[in-house]
């Protein structure tokens, strides 16, 4: 859903086997969750204290939500809102924005 943020169309990727739909942002993933999407992934960190207060209330509007981490500080503070959600470690595969930088820092985040 990264591409084309539409509700329509995620629903009906679901519905034709995907597992769910990735959001580069949080507020996109609110709106999807908002139109029925139970299933997303946000594939940026959700660092600021008020955004991850948003997290955590959307883990209780979806049915499945996973959002990336790069540093343990923002694991410790998505720990600390309490949010039911999965949790992946964020890579740098390149592009230098966001993500691990290394085998051993992604093992030691894991």
């Amino acid at each position: 859903a990264k591409t084309h943020k539409s509700a329509e169309i995620a629903r009906r990727q679901i519905a034709a086997g995907a597992v769910g739909v990735c959001c580069a942002k949080l507020g996109e993933a609110e709106a999807l969750a908002a139109n029925g999407v139970g299933d997303i992934l946000i594939t940026s960190p959700v660092v600021p204290a008020q955004a991850v207060r948003r997290l955590a209330a959307l883990a209780g509007r979806t049915r499945s939500l996973a959002v990336v981490v790069d540093h343990p500080d923002n694991l410790d503070h998505i720990a600390a809102a309490g949010a039911a959600l999965d949790v992946l470690v964020d890579v740098d595969t390149g592009s230098h924005r966001t993500g691990v930088t290394s085998p051993v820092a992604a093992v030691a985040l894991a």
